[in-house]
């Protein structure tokens, strides 16, 4: 639900818990004297007292109270002014009820404008002066005729010029204030556009250059480890040239939504370009970012299987070291990547071998830890997907 909605239902139950005990002090007081309030308060203390209930409970119908709560207060007042100028001498009702009629239309109007869009709002909030002018004319006109004193009637078109104005002004307000969001909205597409793969869904490569360079200058200043994964799903030539685009672009649709459930909200996931993908994770060190990189690779594989085209996808694993540029860091994990693919695919690899070094064959990898750092001056970096070396 809207943060503002919340906030507004708060403000709401601020003004009824004060309300209520107002309009039922109102009620004590005067309802011998004046049958309206006799009658009407006790009704609105109750529609309240029902209306901070649902806002309390079901904050998400903050929309429908205002809505009725407009309607409800609204239909109150028009009643008040009928029955002030209509029930007896017309003249002293109005006399009675203009302070309050200054007051509480304007307040009505922006209300309108509060709950309603701006077409609605004017729609209604024109309505309601043109009803109380008819029942105010219909029965400041005999009595003026009657008497000769039109004097009441006088004041009344001057309060309408007044309203009128009052409402091109909050109308006007209205529109700029829609004209803002508008604006703002667009705004919000454009940078959508600029910063997100519209295929996917996910950031594209701008976006993920931007965070990969603030990450990097974080890392560096905070002294915290922070990883990068670059992964290419294996084949995907293969997956276009026999089951067509229309495929292909489903498979790096479900791609990016499987990857995406196992990150992170400070994390970053994108398409990096193609069918490569750009993972950034802060606070994360090289052994639980291959650990990541290898939940991913098998989500990859299950996601995947479901759309009937099933990929595999190979990763590569790099860890920032102080020093290193964004773009070198990507560079590494992008070798990684490719010795990734060039061992066989469906893999993670975390560390470059020595070239002095040929990798043990024969031995199982079920159990394997990740391999440590070489002492002889290596790649510094390690693996998950094959056994440490034998020199």
């Amino acid at each position: 639900m809207p943060t503002r909605l919340v906030r507004r239902s708060r403000a709401y139950l601020i003004g009824i818990a004060v309300g209520v005990p107002t309009i039922i002090g109102i009620w004590l007081t005067q309802r011998a004297d004046d049958h309206v309030v006799g009658v009407t308060y006790p009704v609105l203390a109750v529609y309240l007292l029902g209306a901070g209930w649902v806002l309390r409970y079901r904050p998400d119908l903050t929309r429908a109270v205002e809505r009725t709560t407009f309607a409800a207060v609204s239909l109150l007042w028009l009643l008040r002014l009928g029955f002030e100028l209509h029930g007896g001498d017309p003249v002293a009702g109005w006399q009675q009820v203009t302070p309050w009629t200054f007051i509480t239309l304007p307040l009505l109007a922006l209300l309108g404008y509060v709950v309603h869009d701006t077409a609605a709002a004017l729609r209604r909030t024109v309505m309601l002066p043109l009803v109380s002018s008819v029942l105010s004319l219909s029965a400041l006109v005999p009595a003026a005729t009657a008497t000769g004193d039109w004097s009441a009637v006088i004041e009344l078109v001057r309060y309408e010029v007044y309203l009128m104005v009052t409402m091109v002004f909050v109308h006007a307000l209205a529109l700029h204030k829609d004209e803002a969001a508008r604006i703002q909205l667009e705004a919000e597409r454009l940078r959508l556009l600029a910063h997100h793969d519209s295929l996917t869904g996910l950031p594209n490569r701008r976006y993920l250059e931007e965070v990969l360079e603030r990450n990097v200058a974080s890392a560096d200043r905070a002294g915290r480890p922070m990883s990068v994964l670059l992964f290419d799903l294996d084949r995907f030539k293969e997956v276009n040239d026999t089951h067509g685009h229309a495929a292909g672009d489903g498979v790096l649709r479900d791609v990016a939504r499987s990857v995406a459930a196992h990150t992170r909200p400070l994390d970053a996931v994108g398409r990096w370009g193609g069918e490569e993908f750009l993972v950034v994770l802060p606070d994360t060190d090289r052994e639980a970012a291959v650990a990541v990189a290898e939940r991913m690779r098998a989500a990859v594989a299950e996601g995947t299987v479901s759309s009937g085209v099933p990929v595999t996808a190979s990763f590569g694993v790099a860890q920032y070291r102080s020093g290193t540029a964004a773009a070198d860091l990507v560079a590494e994990a992008d070798e990684l990547l490719y010795a990734a693919k060039s061992s066989g695919r469906d893999t993670v690899r975390s560390t470059r071998l020595p070239a002095a070094r040929a990798p043990v064959t024969g031995v199982s990898l079920a159990g394997t830890e990740l391999g440590v750092t070489p002492a002889d001056g290596g790649s510094g970096v390690e693996r998950r997907d094959e056994p440490a070396q034998q020199p």
